[in-house]
C-alpha cells in the first residue's frame, strides 16, 4: 500500500510541475481557410467575422517581411490567422486556428502584452484571467498560449512555463 501511495504522489507532483500546453484542434472552418487569398477585403468565409487586429511578425526585434497574424472574432470564438504576402500585395492564409471559447473573466491577450523568457517582442497570443492581478503566469491565471511558427507556416501551442502577461493599459 505504501508503494502505491508513493507512486500516486509522484504522479501528482509530475502533473503539477508539467508545463501547460494548449490543445491544437483544427475545425473544418479552420482547414477551409488555408490557401484562401484576399486583397483589400477579407475572404468571403470571413465576412461574418469581426476583424480585430493585425500584427506583423518579428523575431529578435526584426520584422519578418511578408508574414503577419490577424485576430478575428467568428461565431463567438477568437480566430487567429497566419498570412504571407502574395506577389500582388494581397494575403494568403497559411494557417488558421479557432481558439477555445473564453471562460468568464478570461481575456485574449495579443502579442506585446506578454513576455517569453524575458523577451517582450515574441509574437504569441494567450488566454488569461487577471482577476485583481496586474500580471499573471501559468500558476496565477495564464490558461494557454499559441505562437505562429514562420518556418512551418503553422500556429503552434506554446508552453506557458516561462510566460508572464501584464494587464493591457487601456487606450
Amino acid at each position: 500500500m505504501k508503494g502505491k501511495l508513493c507512486f500516486a504522489l509522484l504522479c501528482l507532483c509530475g502533473l503539477l510541475n508539467a508545463s501547460a500546453i494548449a490543445e491544437v484542434s483544427r475545425t473544418d472552418f479552420d482547414r477551409a481557410l488555408v490557401g484562401q487569398e484576399w486583397g483589400g477585403e477579407v475572404p468571403p468565409m470571413l465576412t461574418r467575422c469581426k476583424y480585430l487586429k493585425r500584427f506583423d511578425l518579428q523575431r529578435q526585434q526584426r520584422q519578418l517581411h511578408g508574414l503577419s497574424t490577424h485576430a478575428l472574432r467568428c461565431h463567438g470564438s477568437n480566430l487567429i490567422v497566419l498570412t504571407s504576402l502574395t506577389e500582388g500585395g494581397g494575403n494568403r492564409i497559411l494557417d488558421a486556428l479557432t481558439l477555445p471559447r473564453l471562460k468568464r473573466g478570461e481575456s485574449l491577450i495579443y502579442p506585446g502584452d506578454c513576455e517569453l523568457e524575458g523577451n517582450s517582442d515574441t509574437d504569441f497570443f494567450a488566454v488569461v484571467r487577471f482577476g485583481r492581478r496586474d500580471s499573471v503566469d501559468r500558476k496565477t491565471g495564464l490558461r494557454a498560449a499559441w505562437v505562429p511558427d514562420p518556418e512551418t507556416g503553422k500556429i503552434q501551442p506554446l508552453s506557458t512555463r516561462h510566460v508572464v502577461c501584464w494587464r493591457p493599459t487601456p487606450p
